[in-house]
């Protein structure tokens, strides 16, 4: 549908808090992170395309730093984009991203897999892939997609004696992140995204979406950690964490393994997010997930100073 309707840009203090929730809630792919108030707790400023009376809308989480106002996908979010009760067209997708202000001078966004890729824009598009699993089987069905080496490891795992633990602190699950892979170069999460992270933990705790998980050995010392977002028909496996010294436990294959068990015969799917990294893919296919694309698309606005902003970021990659 390519509606004749005005597409505009509201600001943050003007957005109609109830069209913007329907909005939402009706659309042909809802999500409780697209809602009103919890944009507002991971962007508190963000921003808004629209168009007509709410037909159609799209959110600009938005900041500014050093004088430079920019528009990201936050961290320990889902792919965002356009929201319609109608398939959204690559050309009015384009239509939507030539109403996104000119002040925005670095612009990276990321649409969710009801959005195709834009017509002719002039930006930067990468294509990645998440992997999730349908859960409208009975367990024992499922587990014949898992792989052979996959099963292997949950048996083995089931023989050391481990245990599920669903009263593990959302700060454990952080600390054991962070212990283990908070230090590698690739992982770019300082200080304030963690106590973000928390933050948003806490709001989804008291909504009474999140799932937090643990794992104990037979002593009952903590090994890992993972929350589940239950975002309508999807359980998003938002976060885990590794106690460092036991990784050789394969925990996470015997979380993951009680996880599907818990909802075997459902109308949901368990969402493994995405991930850049072959070995995290590989480990989220190994369970019989398929693959499904999202897009991102990026493009600056700096004008003859785009070599220098492109220098200062390569540079400050490097250290």
């Amino acid at each position: 549908m390519d509606s004749p309707l005005d597409i505009y840009f509201v600001r943050h203090e003007d957005i109609d808090k109830e069209a913007w929730d329907r909005r939402i809630h009706e659309s042909t792919c809802p999500t409780l992170f697209a809602e009103h108030d919890m944009l507002s707790h991971v962007s508190p400023r963000w921003n808004a395309i629209v168009m007509g009376n709410y037909d159609a809308v799209m959110p600009l989480c938005a900041r500014e730093k050093w004088g430079i106002n920019y528009i990201y996908p936050p961290f320990f979010w889902v792919p965002l984009g356009i929201f319609a009760a109608f398939p959204v067209s690559p050309d009015l997708l384009t239509r939507f991203l030539q109403k996104i202000p000119a002040k925005y001078k670095i612009v990276d966004l990321t649409f969710h897999e009801e959005n195709p890729v834009p017509g002719s824009f002039p930006a930067t598009i990468h294509t990645s892939c998440y992997y999730r699993l349908n859960l409208n089987l009975p367990y024992i069905e499922m587990m014949q997609h898992f792989s052979k080496n996959t099963r292997r490891d949950i048996k083995e795992a089931q023989k050391t004696g481990l245990q599920i633990d669903t009263n593990i602190p959302v700060q454990e699950v952080i600390a054991f992140f962070r212990a283990s892979k908070g230090n590698q170069r690739v992982v770019r999460y300082r200080e304030p995204d963690y106590q973000q992270l928390e933050r948003l933990s806490e709001v989804m705790l008291k909504r009474d979406v999140l799932d937090v998980i643990g794992v104990c050995d037979e002593k009952g010392r903590r090994l890992a950690g993972a929350f589940f977002v239950r975002d309508r028909n999807r359980f998003l496996f938002w976060f885990s964490g590794r106690e460092p010294k036991f990784l050789k436990q394969k925990t996470m294959f015997f979380l993951i393994d009680y996880y599907i068990r818990q909802h075997e015969n459902s109308s949901a799917y368990l969402d493994f997010n995405g991930s850049n990294d072959a070995n995290v893919a590989r480990f989220y296919k190994s369970f019989g997930a398929t693959s499904y694309q999202y897009t991102t698309l990026q493009w600056q606005r700096f004008g003859l100073l785009s070599p220098l902003v492109n220098l200062y970021q390569y540079l400050k990659k490097m250290k």
